[in-house]
């Protein structure tokens, strides 16, 4: 069930002279009553410039897309089936979130594009193109949402990187399915006065983005809890999302070795899928990127090969690290993504926030975790908060990366 409205003093909405943002969320179990009731629920003071829309994937994805066209026809719209949807009203499964954002401080441009035979990244640079007949303001973030099956999900940031620059932060994630990715879908509809082209469309295989551009600041923050344990290993075999080898040793010997689970009463676990997961869910490994160490996690082992299949790409050649946390370190981790954001904004409050958190965090959290979290976000936020769980997520603010996985990334926009 949702929770109960936000506490006293915590907006539904959030309004400057020039800039609002709104959030409506419902948990009706029909699609289009679901888009409806949360699209009623919005406090839009003027003109609609964008909504971002966030649903669950177990309602039928073309009946979202139509009832977007019914209660907004025209209005720029983005968004994508997600793995558990949350607000400023608490998280809920089997829900729609729709954030609103408007006013004449805030301009948008939105673009869909394919990707074609797993080439994410021409699929990002097109849809990234749309920047190029904006006129940006003070402050610019592009939200990229994909459909990630089949794609190295890096390559989403790439491809947008090749078209914008370092000028213009990134942050986003990939949709989620029933099962994991299976079945995940974005949503995309152009902004147009024309009835002909003024429909939303859910869309497998494809990169769905929002270019926003603002008179006022935009912040991110990243945060994902966990600690590294040991000396690093050097990756000596890899494949797409699959870790063969680590210092020439096979990477799942290595793995249950440094965690202590090779030669204890329970023998190698790796044969025994629930005994597997428990011991690596708290324990993803994790990557170097520009100074940071970043998780990855681990899904699967494969017994036979003695490999590890993990959440995202490891590089063959660099370092890895053995990471472990816990509820509370996750927890954690949402104080550090919100101080980063908010910091972002230089004193100005938050008038929205949008949250990319990964669905592999759920697991470690447990239902009352994820209570918390929420809780803990929507009153960092103290504005209109609008967030799924994703497989991966994406915070590009320096440099040519910035795709995460096992983490939790806040946007705010001021």
């Amino acid at each position: 069930m949702l929770t109960p409205p936000v506490p006293d003093g915590q907006p539904r909405s959030g309004a400057t002279d020039d800039r609002w943002a709104s959030v409506g969320h419902s948990a009706h179990r029909d699609a289009r009553a679901a888009v409806r009731d949360a699209f009623a629920q919005l406090d839009a003071p003027g003109e609609l410039t964008l909504l971002v829309v966030f649903a669950a994937p177990s309602f039928d994805r073309d009946a979202v897309a139509a009832a977007i066209t019914e209660v907004a026809p025209g209005t720029a719209t983005i968004g994508c089936t997600s793995a558990g949807e949350f607000s400023d009203r608490g998280c809920q499964d089997g829900s729609v979130v729709i954030m609103a954002l408007g006013g004449a401080g805030l301009r948008c441009a939105t673009a869909l594009a394919p990707v074609i035979d797993g080439d994410a990244r021409s699929a990002a640079a097109a849809a990234a193109s749309c920047v190029e007949g904006l006129d940006l303001l003070e402050s610019t973030v592009m939200i990229i949402l994909a459909d990630g099956r089949g794609i190295d999900q890096d390559d989403l940031v790439r491809g947008a990187y090749d078209t914008v620059g370092p000028a213009i932060p990134l942050v986003g994630g990939c949709a989620c399915g029933e099962v994991l990715q299976e079945g995940a879908a974005v949503f995309h509809q152009p902004a147009s006065a024309d009835p002909v082209l003024a429909r939303a469309v859910a869309a497998e295989r494809s990169v769905s983005v929002a270019v926003i551009t603002s008179t006022g600041p935009i912040g991110i923050g990243v945060g994902h809890g966990f600690e590294v344990l040991g000396e690093p290993l050097v990756v000596t075999s890899s494949g797409r999302d699959v870790l063969a080898t680590l210092d020439e040793q096979p990477a799942l010997d290595v793995y249950l070795r440094r965690h202590g689970a090779v030669g204890t009463p329970a023998g190698d676990i790796s044969t025994d899928d629930e005994a597997f997961a428990t011991l690596a869910q708290p324990r993803p490994i994790g990557v170097a990127r520009r100074g940071r160490v970043e998780p990855r996690s681990v899904i699967s082992c494969d017994p036979g090969s003695r490999t590890l299949q993990v959440g995202a790409a490891v590089p063959q050649g660099g370092l890895v690290w053995l990471l472990e946390g816990d509820s509370s370190t996750a927890l954690a981790a949402v104080d550090r993504a919100a101080d980063e954001a908010l910091a972002g904004l230089a004193g100005v409050p938050a008038r929205a926030v949008v949250v990319f958190d990964c669905g592999a965090r759920r697991g470690l959290l447990g239902p009352d975790g994820i209570r918390a979290e929420v809780d803990r976000f929507r009153e960092r936020a103290a504005a209109p908060l609008a967030g799924l769980y994703t497989f991966g997520e994406i915070a590009r603010t320096s440099g040519s990366t910035g795709f995460h996985n096992f983490t939790a990334v806040m946007l705010a926009i001021g």
